[in-house]
């Protein structure tokens, strides 16, 4: 049996240009007008098997990713493996589909 949970963090990147340029970055101001600024970011994107303590599959998306989208290309791999899925439960960012 496997019980698979997907997840998805936002991620700081290494500040460089070339990563800048390929993911995106987050514009942040502080609590003080003087902190603010900009990085480098992602999000990450992950599928758990939570029963064998694996990770089955990880997607790094662009900064601004829709969180929905990332989840829905762990199903491929699912399906492509042969995995039958008898429940779907998203939590409150996701729809059930």
């Amino acid at each position: 049996m496997r019980l698979l949970v997907i997840d998805g963090s936002q991620i700081m990147l290494p500040d460089t240009a070339d990563v800048s340029k390929e993911f995106g970055h987050i514009s942040y101001t502080g609590k003080k007008a003087e902190v603010q600024g900009a990085h480098a970011d992602g999000l990450a994107s992950v599928m758990y098997d939570v029963l064998n303590r694996i990770v089955v599959d990880s997607v790094l998306g662009k900064a601004r990713a829709y969180e929905v989208n990332l989840a829905c290309e762990h199903l491929e791999p699912i399906r492509r493996w042969g995995i039958e899925a008898k429940m779907r439960h998203f939590e409150a960012g996701f729809s059930v589909f």
